[in-house]
């Protein structure tokens, strides 16, 4: 049996989410399950302009719930633009497609539409999260500040994310606010944020 190149990234990222949840405590299939997408859209902070997922909808020109590669790359770019990044830690939108260059060839790559959240997510998490911690190491108490910010206000309230992966990013945040590190060290860790590519 043959995977595809969506089936094959999906299961990746559900085994990290997986050990994600593991290293911070979650052990039970409920909790597992309930990563699910939420079928309801959170309410995004004023100052926030993340799109939802249905903004790019329409870029499924068949309607069929499923992107190919160069509406996928139309997706990345009108998401990407809506997100906040911090100075030290600014991805590009080739770097992000850079890892679809691993597909296999010859097949027809199709993505899930609204997966293009998920993928910006893991950047601007990690993007926070590492900014965060570089200022919580070097005493820099404005961007502690700004990084805490977008770790409390935002980065809990992605489109794809379900009730369990927004308490546990709330309380990654909710740890780093009382200047404990560890959380926010083991996300990097476990999300993998130092084999990202970032300006």
């Amino acid at each position: 049996m043959s995977l595809s190149y969506k089936q094959t990234s999906l299961h990746i990222l559900m085994v990290a989410v997986i050990f994600l949840l593991m290293a911070c405590g979650g052990d039970s299939e409920d909790e597992v399950a309930n990563l699910s997408p939420s079928t309801e859209q959170p309410t995004l902070p004023a100052e926030s302009t993340v799109r939802s997922v249905d903004d790019n909808a329409a870029l499924d020109a068949d309607g069929d719930g499923l992107y190919n590669m160069s509406e996928y790359e139309q997706a990345i770019q009108l998401a990407f633009e809506s997100y906040k990044w911090p100075g030290n830690y600014v991805p590009t939108v080739n770097a992000m497609l850079a890892s679809l260059e691993n597909a296999p060839p010859g097949e027809e790559h199709l993505f899930e539409v609204g997966l293009e959240y998920t993928k910006i997510g893991t950047w601007h998490q990690c993007a926070w999260y590492m900014a965060w911690l570089d200022a919580f190491r070097s005493g820099d108490i404005a961007v502690q500040a700004e990084a805490l910010e977008v770790m409390i206000d935002v980065i809990p309230s992605s489109p794809v994310l379900g009730p369990d992966g927004v308490e546990v990013l709330s309380q990654t945040a909710e740890t780093a606010a009382l200047g404990d590190p560890s959380e926010v060290t083991r996300m990097i860790e476990g999300v993998g944020c130092d084999d990202l590519s970032f300006g």
